[in-house]
């Protein structure tokens, strides 16, 4: 693979003395081994991984499409220890995915026949769904794909790689989510499913300021901490969300832009009808500046106040303007803490000072570090293992101690701040490319390993024995 055309590379390579960089080649071959011309390869960050911060106006130097030469080859410059995933389109065959694949990787790409699954969403009176969103994802965690029913509620997948997969419709505008489907695709294989769709109940209510007792206009109902079913409040403060399961009604949430964002009140039931209230109070307003490791303002970085809970997480983000320059409202009382996250910098959690209900406070300024990585590799007297979970637990320096006290890592700060679930590559390695010096442990098959930070390009290692 290394035989990559000098031109295809040369750019690439000359931009990788940076320790901060280097690249991902890809080869692309038939079955029978022939190189595979003309190959469209998408290079994406690994979805869902937090750290992974990059705006919609930078994004085109982080993710790219780009196709095959003649030799089957493709290469990318990405960024030291940020996982991606790679996609391989070649008609016919299946869109082939891989996962977890790292600056300075191989990656080998044999081609196969891919199997089509199709199915039907529909709700419990015999009502076809339609617009709704159904997704799936390989238990592997190489990859996922999602689409939209039809009118007559009907989707489908063509050419999906052969493996385990589970089907899902997760989030329905009238209906209650469905049990998931899950089973192995095989090579031309036709899969047919249904998803039977329980109706649920009509949920209404209104949104109210806690103090006047005055409609909240536009705020949003939703549940859970990603407010799934989310809907919007009328001029009157008056919501109505369908397909409601009525077992969930100690996780309805509202909130509006200047409020805190609440639970709602003990529903009661009206003509079949659930009707569940909520009264917000008036949240905190927060201001700052961030800077560069430079000491001069930063722009365009992701600034997050998130509240502490163990069922919810009050999250509110912004990004710096051009003086680096942030405002945040609507924070609620909890137990506040402050997440400053920027492409190849050190992600960093600083405390916030508790507030009284619709104060403003001005928080001194931020600044950012370099980052640092941890890496890994997973081995056996047989070699490195690949598809191995690894949890990293750990925080810098300037995280709030009640957040680094080991008893509270089953809060969502915790879980969505202080802890990383990664899935070793073809290699065995992990990586975790966006953290600030401090103290870090993995877990991996219920046994701690301390682990420290190094430079990007240092190529010391932590091997753990399985």
């Amino acid at each position: 693979m290394r035989a990559c055309s000098a031109i295809l590379l040369t750019t690439l390579l000359s931009a990788t003395a940076s320790a901060q960089w280097d690249v991902i080649r890809v080869a692309v071959h038939a079955p029978d081994g022939t190189p595979i011309r003309g190959a469209k390869v998408r290079f994406r960050l690994q979805p869902g991984q937090t750290g992974l911060d990059v705006t919609d106006a930078n994004r085109r130097r982080y993710e790219t499409t780009l196709p095959t030469n003649a030799s089957g080859l493709t290469a990318f410059q990405a960024p030291v220890a940020y996982p991606y995933r790679i996609e391989v389109d070649h008609a016919p065959f299946a869109i082939e995915q891989r996962g977890w694949v790292y600056a300075g990787s191989e990656i080998a790409v044999t081609l196969r026949s891919g199997g089509n699954v199709s199915g039907l969403l529909i709700r419990d009176d015999d009502v076809p769904l339609a617009g709704e969103h159904v997704s799936f994802a390989f238990l592997d965690g190489s990859g996922s794909r999602s689409t939209r029913t039809d009118d007559d509620g009907r989707f489908r997948f063509e050419r999906v790689q052969p493996g385990w997969i589970e089907v899902s419709a997760p989030e329905l505008a009238e209906g209650v989510p469905p049990e998931t489907h899950r089973f192995p695709v095989s090579s031309d294989g036709a899969h047919e499913l249904r998803f039977d769709v329980a109706r649920g109940v009509e949920l209404t209510g209104r949104v109210v300021d806690r103090d006047s007792g005055e409609p909240i206009p536009n705020a949003e109902v939703g549940i859970g901490g990603s407010f799934d079913k989310r809907v919007e409040c009328d001029a009157s403060g008056r919501y109505r969300m369908l397909g409601f399961h009525a077992e969930r009604a100690g996780q309805v949430f509202a909130r509006a832009p200047l409020y805190a964002t609440a639970a709602a009140q003990k529903p009661w039931a009206i003509e079949g009808r659930l009707v569940l209230d909520v009264s917000l109070e008036g949240g905190t307003t927060i201001r700052g500046r961030v800077l560069d490791v430079n000491g001069q303002p930063a722009r365009d970085c992701l600034v997050a106040a998130v509240g502490d809970g163990i069922e919810f997480v009050d999250r509110r983000e912004t990004r710096t303007d051009e003086q680096g320059r942030y405002e945040i409202r609507g924070l609620g009382r909890g137990n506040p803490v402050l997440v400053v996250r920027k492409e190849l910098r050190a992600t960093t959690i600083h405390e916030l000072p508790r507030a009284l209900a619709g104060s403003e406070l001005d928080i001194e300024d931020v600044r950012l570090r370099p980052r640092r990585i941890i890496q890994g590799r997973i081995v056996t007297p047989g070699g490195s293992v690949s598809g191995q979970r690894i949890i990293v637990h750990g925080s810098n320096g300037d995280t709030p101690a009640h957040l680094q006290n080991p008893r509270f890592r089953t809060s969502h700060v915790v879980l969505s701040l202080c802890r990383r679930d990664l899935v070793t590559d073809q290699d065995g390695r992990f990586f975790v490319g966006d953290l600030a010096p401090g103290d870090y442990e993995i877990e991996y098959f219920g046994r701690i390993y301390p682990v420290k930070t190094v430079e990007p390009g240092d190529e010391r290692m932590l091997e753990i024995s399985r």
